[in-house]
């Protein structure tokens, strides 16, 4: 299988000015929503390189938030439904995991919608925080123009291989991977680090992340127990 040329380019990449900068579909106001989101996820996953060269690190949160919230809560709900269907499969097979998922944590539909109404709130609430770690990484690895609307804007569009999680299954991985991949371009297009540095700064990022939602557990299994 061929790799769009994009992805196999020189990381260096070429430098555009301002005016230079290609429009996002998803960004035009004179677009319909599906289409503008259709063709933004095309861009994003067919032409990465150009898409995060030429992404304006100025435009604001408000579109970026809209395009990780859609694609972030479809992505979580999606990856949801197929592990049910391969717990309850796993279920009919007489599996201890089935009875331990579904009678020791009684779960119902009752709590199986009330998460799913909640995955938006943590889509947002994940989206700022990543971004906020994601600075931070930044400011302690050096890059140009390390600020938190950048940091936002390059973890947003970079929810577009999400569309992946339709893959019975599998599509979690994929998306997952394929997200990963899409950060380190965007962080050596964006803010100009080379490839080392870029993965460093993803480490730092993952790190700070892991620690403080390992903290917040803690606290709520304290309050729990306690």
């Amino acid at each position: 299988m061929n790799l769009p040329v994009d992805w196999v380019e020189n990381d260096a990449g070429e430098t555009y000015s301002p005016a230079d900068r290609m429009s996002i579909p998803w960004e035009d106001p004179e677009l319909p929503v599906l289409v503008a989101l259709f063709r933004t996820i095309r861009m994003i996953l067919t032409r990465p390189g150009e898409f995060f060269q030429n992404l304006d690190t100025q435009g604001g949160l408000g579109a970026p938030l809209g395009f990780a919230l859609i694609l972030g809560t479809t992505g979580l709900l999606t990856s949801g439904y197929w592990q049910l269907i391969q717990l309850l499969i796993i279920g009919k097979m007489g599996s201890w995991l089935s009875l331990v998922v579904f009678k020791s944590f009684n779960i119902g539909p009752e709590i199986v919608v009330g998460m799913a109404l909640l995955v938006p709130l943590l889509v947002v609430i994940t989206q700022f925080a990543n971004s906020l770690f994601l600075q931070l990484a930044l400011l302690l690895v050096g890059g140009r123009d390390p600020s938190f609307g950048a940091a936002f804007r390059v973890l947003a569009y970079s929810h577009a291989p999400l569309v992946a999680t339709f893959i019975p299954f599998l599509g979690g991985m994929i998306a997952g991977l394929w997200c990963l991949i899409l950060e380190y371009k965007a962080l050596v297009r964006v803010f100009e680090l080379s490839s080392l540095w870029a993965v460093v700064a993803l480490l730092l990022a993952s790190g700070f992340y892991l620690m403080i939602a390992g903290f917040i557990t803690l606290m709520v299994v304290g309050v729990l127990v306690g």
